[in-house]
């Protein structure tokens, strides 16, 4: 079975979803955020552990990933945490 992978970073947290090829939801996991100055550093290990999550399963069937943030983006090759406005 094909599965894919949905991440949404948001003011409050962060979560996962994954889904099969006909949209069913499979998996679901939630992160909450705790209160810090460090974002990188909170959105880093919201990411790992979400994908942490994931069951055996599904990371060896999975196509696709996609991820969502609103208002800030995080630039992993540069490292650099950005403010941007989500066009939608």
């Amino acid at each position: 079975m094909t599965y894919y992978l949905g991440i949404d970073f948001g003011t409050s947290g962060a979560r996962g979803v994954a889904i099969d090829g006909e949209e069913k939801i499979c998996w679901e996991f939630q992160y909450p955020f705790a209160v810090s100055g460090d974002w990188v550093a909170v959105w880093r290990k919201a990411l790992f552990s979400i994908l942490e999550q994931i069951p055996f399963r599904i990371k060896g069937e999975m196509r696709a990933i996609a991820k969502k943030c609103r208002g800030r983006c995080y630039c992993a090759k540069s490292k650099i945490l950005c403010g941007w406005t989500n066009p939608d």
